[in-house]
C-alpha cells in the first residue's frame, strides 16, 4: 500500500498549483519550453509530479517553474518584481525542508482534510503568505515602490493629475506595471507582498471618508475581512507605503503617496491610512495631529491638480506654462470653511476658492502688492504705481488693469464673493 505523502508536501502542491491555475493553467507543453529559454529546462513530468505532490521537489524545478508562470502572464515582466516572486517561494521551499527534515517515514493515520482556497484560508489577519515573507524579499519591493513614487512624481509635477489610461499603462523601465485594477478599486499585483494602490472617488470638497485620530478610513472591499483585504494587512504588517488616487472628476486621478496603513479596525471594517514619510516607525500609535495632517495632504494635493486642469497648466496672471513652477493658491485662507457673507458653505479646498499662479506672482499676491477686484481685474497697489520707473516694479505695475486668465469653464472660475473679501483685505493693508 502506498504512503500517503506528507501534509506539508501536500500543502506546498497545493499552493504551486493554485499559483498555477492563477496564471491561466498554461499548458505543461508551454511552460516547459519557456523554462527552456530560461536557460533551465525541466520536463513536463517534472511539472506533473511538482503538481501532484507526490515527491520532494528540488530548489531548482519550483524556481524555473514560478519564473515560467511569471513570464507566461507577462513576457516583459519586471526584473525587480520577478526577482521579488522567487525570493519569496525560495523562502517557502525552505520553510518545507525543515517540516519534512522534522518528520521521517511520515504514515497519516487519517486524510488530510480539504482546505479552502488560498486567500481564504487567513486566520487573525494572517494569509498564507505570511509564511512566505524574508527580508529580502520586502527590501526588494520597497526598492521597487520608492521606485514607482519617484517616476510618479515626475508625472505629477508636470502635470497635476492621470487619467485612467495613465494609470493602466504605467511602466517602470519600459515593463508595463499598471497602477490601478482594470474592474476593482484596489491594485493587489499578483507579485507583490502586499497592496499597491486604492481608489477612492472622494467628493467635490475631498470630505467623504471620516478623520479620526489615526488617519482617515478605508472601507474593506467586498463584504469579507479576507480576499483583497488580505495585501491590505500586510502592508500593515510590512510597513510598505501605496498609493492613494482620488477621483477628482473628468477621468481625472490625483495619486497620493507614501500611504501608510496604520490601523486594522476589524469591527468597524475599515482599515485606516495615513500619510507621513516618518510613518513607518509610528505606525500602530494614535497620533492627535495625524488626521488633520493627513486631511491637509490629501486636500492640498488635490486642489493643486484641480486648479492645474481647470486653467490648462497656466499662471492666471502672467500664463507661465511650467507646471514645476506653478503654485495652487487659495484666495481666502487656508482653513477649512469660508464666511464670504453669502450664505453659502463653502471651503477652501474648492475651485471657486482658488488661483493658479506662478511662484513670483504668489509671493506678490501674499504680499498685497496686487489685488483682484470681483470682476477679475488685476489692481497693483497705489504704493507701487507711484513709485519710480524700476525695471522689475514697471513688468509688476504693467499688470495694473489687466483681466485674469480664466478657465473657460465658468464652474472652476474664482468665486466673485470671495474675491471681494480677499480685495477688501487688499485696499485696507496693501493698496493705501
Amino acid at each position: 500500500m502506498a504512503r500517503t505523502p506528507h501534509p506539508a508536501l501536500q500543502q506546498f502542491s497545493r499552493e504551486v498549483k493554485e499559483r498555477w491555475i492563477e496564471a491561466g493553467s498554461p499548458a505543461y507543453a508551454r511552460i516547459a519550453k519557456l523554462t527552456a529559454e530560461d536557460g533551465t529546462a525541466i520536463s513536463q513530468g517534472s511539472i506533473s509530479n511538482l503538481l501532484s505532490g507526490k515527491s520532494r521537489p528540488r530548489w531548482d524545478t519550483v524556481r524555473v517553474f514560478v519564473r515560467a508562470l511569471s513570464r507566461y502572464e507577462n513576457p516583459h515582466c519586471n526584473p525587480a518584481l520577478l526577482m521579488a516572486v522567487v525570493q519569496r517561494w525560495r523562502t517557502r521551499w525552505a520553510q518545507l525542508q525543515n517540516e519534512l527534515a522534522s518528520t521521517v517515514d511520515h504514515q497519516p493515520t487519517h486524510p488530510t482534510p480539504p482546505t479552502r482556497p488560498t486567500d481564504e484560508r487567513a486566520r487573525d489577519g494572517n494569509s498564507v503568505i505570511d509564511r512566505t515573507d524574508s527580508a529580502d524579499a520586502v527590501s526588494v519591493e520597497a526598492a521597487l515602490r520608492q521606485k514607482i513614487f519617484r517616476r510618479l512624481r515626475e508625472t505629477v509635477d508636470q502635470r497635476g493629475a492621470l487619467n485612467r489610461a495613465d494609470l493602466i499603462n504605467f511602466t517602470i523601465d519600459g515593463t508595463s506595471l499598471p497602477l490601478v485594477d482594470r474592474n476593482r478599486g484596489i491594485r493587489n499585483p499578483r507579485g507583490m507582498l502586499a497592496t499597491l494602490s486604492v481608489m477612492s472617488r472622494g467628493g467635490r470638497d475631498s470630505s467623504d471618508e471620516e478623520y479620526g485620530d489615526s488617519g482617515f478610513g478605508y472601507a474593506y472591499r467586498s463584504g469579507t475581512i479576507h480576499g483583497d483585504n488580505q495585501k491590505l494587512r500586510k502592508a500593515l504588517e510590512l510597513k510598505l507605503p501605496l498609493i492613494l488616487f482620488r477621483m477628482i472628476g473628468h477621468g481625472a486621478y490625483v495619486p497620493i503617496f507614501p500611504v501608510y496603513v496604520v490601523a486594522d479596525d476589524i469591527e468597524r471594517r475599515r482599515f485606516m491610512l495615513a500619510i507621513d514619510n516618518d510613518l513607518p516607525d509610528q505606525i500602530g500609535a494614535r497620533l492627535p495631529d495625524r488626521a488633520e495632517y493627513t486631511r491637509n495632504r490629501v486636500h492640498s494635493a488635490e486642489f493643486r491638480a484641480r486648479l492645474l486642469h481647470a486653467y490648462g497648466i497656466r499662471c492666471a496672471v502672467c500664463g507661465l506654462g511650467v507646471a514645476q513652477l506653478l503654485d495652487a493658491v487659495h484666495i481666502v485662507g487656508d482653513a477649512q470653511s469660508v464666511d464670504d457673507g453669502s450664505g453659502r458653505n463653502r471651503t477652501t479646498s474648492s475651485l471657486e476658492n482658488g488661483l493658479l499662479l506662478c511662484s513670483n506672482h504668489h509671493r506678490a499676491f501674499a504680499a498685497k502688492l496686487f489685488g483682484i477686484t470681483p470682476d477679475y481685474t488685476i489692481r497693483v497697489a497705489d504704493r507701487l504705481m507711484a513709485e519710480g520707473d524700476d525695471g522689475a516694479l514697471g513688468e509688476l505695475r504693467g499688470l495694473n488693469g489687466r483681466s485674469l486668465l480664466l478657465p473657460d469653464n465658468r464652474e472652476s472660475r474664482p468665486s466673485p464673493d470671495l474675491l471681494a473679501v480677499a480685495f477688501a483685505a487688499f485696499i485696507r493693508d496693501g493698496a493705501g
